[in-house]
Formats: structure tokens, C-alpha cells, sequence
């Protein structure tokens, strides 16, 4: 990834493509892409940085929780999951089966939503379903957190298609201020996105009932001996 910044910052900016390195194949797959032969384009699995960002945190810092990286509300010139298509897409909220899950059970939830592809040509949509913890009983819980995700495959224009993704108290663990992998009880936002910075996505809010209850204790050391 080259340096983005000045580029980013034109009124009438540029769409960028991160191929990675795609090996001795990938000339032919881009320029099927950059052309409009195929339209699967994928979303970032990083975090893209401003420019001055090492000149004002320290690398010393190793804390995430100190706005590093999407789930603690990193100041992003490239976030996380952005990605953008060839065509257009639209996603409505469908059914959502419950609206609370008991601590450490196997009980889920499922959410259905609706995707339609309302551009003028065929590609690939890929949804992304983020959890928010809200008033939670933790130290320190991410601003939000990617809990599942899901590509629709070759979707053409003026089509439907219903997703469906299934949230367990498994979904929403969080750590608690011992390091122990918790399921905590509270409410918990789930937001459906497709990456596009322009769109809010879909939303609603699950509650975890009952008494927190630690999934994953965090090792004590052991003792050494002579």
C-alpha cells in the first residue's frame, strides 16, 4: 500500500485497488476487474493509517484499546472493511428471530436481511455483521467488533437475494479486566454493513440476560521450580 493521504484528499478522488500480490494470474484478473468483465472486488482486511500517525503515537504504546485499529476507534484514512463495487447495492433489515440471549448458552438468534443489487450489472456483495457492546459491565469493550461475514456470489442487476446470520453468546464474548473470555450480560448492537463508508447499514439491539459467566479463564502462571 503506498501512501494514500494527498491522493485521498482530492475533491474528485480516484477509486484504489489493493491486489496484494496476486500472483502470475492476477494481471489478466485485474484488468478483467479495472474493465468491468467481473465485478468481485473483496474489502480491507487492515487498517490504513494517516500519514503522521507514528510521528504522534508512540511505538512504545502497545495497547490496542488506545485507538488501535477499527475496534477501538482508530482515526482511519482507510478503515477496516471499506470496499467499494462496480454497481450498487441496497440492504433492508428482514426478520430477526429474538431479541435476547441468556450468558454461556448455545440459544441463537438469527437476522435476515435483504440485498438487492440496483445497478445496472451483475457482481458480488459482501456483508459484514458487527456487534457494539452497550452498557456493558467491563473495564474496556470494543467499539465494535466483526463477528461474521458472508460474499454474495454473482448477484445481477435489479435482483434480491435474502442473507441470514445466525448470533450466538458465543458471538458477543468480550474480556473481561482479569484477561478471563467472558459471555457478559447487557445489550449489544448487531450492524450489518457492505463496507461502503456512505451507507450506515442495518441495525438491532440484542440483549445477553442472566449472570455473566466466564467462557475461557485466563491461565495463571506456573510456578517455577528449582
Amino acid at each position: 500500500m503506498v501512501a494514500l493521504e494527498q491522493e485521498l484528499s482530492h475533491k474528485n478522488q480516484p477509486a484504489y485497488i489493493e491486489a496484494f500480490y496476486p500472483g502470475m494470474e492476477g494481471a489478466m484478473a485485474l484488468a478483467k476487474s479495472i474493465f468491468g468483465q467481473v465485478n468481485k472486488f473483496g474489502r480491507m482486511p487492515y487498517t490504513v493509517y494517516h500519514a503522521d500517525w507514528i510521528q504522534n503515537n508512540s511505538m512504545r504504546d502497545h495497547d490496542v484499546t488506545h485507538k488501535r485499529t477499527y475496534r477501538y476507534g482508530a482515526d482511519a484514512l482507510i478503515p477496516f472493511g471499506t470496499g467499494l463495487s462496480l454497481t450498487e447495492f441496497s440492504v433492508t433489515l428482514g426478520s430477526v428471530s429474538g431479541n435476547s440471549l441468556p450468558a454461556g448458552s448455545k440459544e441463537s438468534i438469527t437476522i435476515s436481511v435483504s440485498v438487492k443489487n440496483s445497478g445496472h450489472m451483475t457482481g458480488d456483495e459482501v456483508l459484514m455483521l458487527y456487534m457494539s457492546p452497550k452498557n456493558i459491565d467491563l473495564p474496556q469493550v470494543p467499539v465494535k467488533s466483526l463477528i461474521d461475514f458472508q460474499r454474495v456470489h454473482d448477484l445481477s442487476a435489479g435482483d434480491s437475494r435474502t442473507v441470514s446470520f445466525t448470533v450466538t453468546s458465543e458471538s458477543l464474548l468480550l474480556v473481561d479486566g482479569n484477561g478471563n473470555l467472558v459471555s457478559a450480560t447487557g445489550e449489544y448492537s448487531l450492524t450489518i454493513e457492505d463496507g461502503d463508508l456512505a451507507k450506515s447499514g442495518v441495525s438491532t439491539n440484542i440483549q445477553v440476560t442472566g449472570t455473566t459467566v466466564i467462557v475461557d479463564k485466563f491461565p495463571a502462571p506456573k510456578n517455577k521450580t528449582n
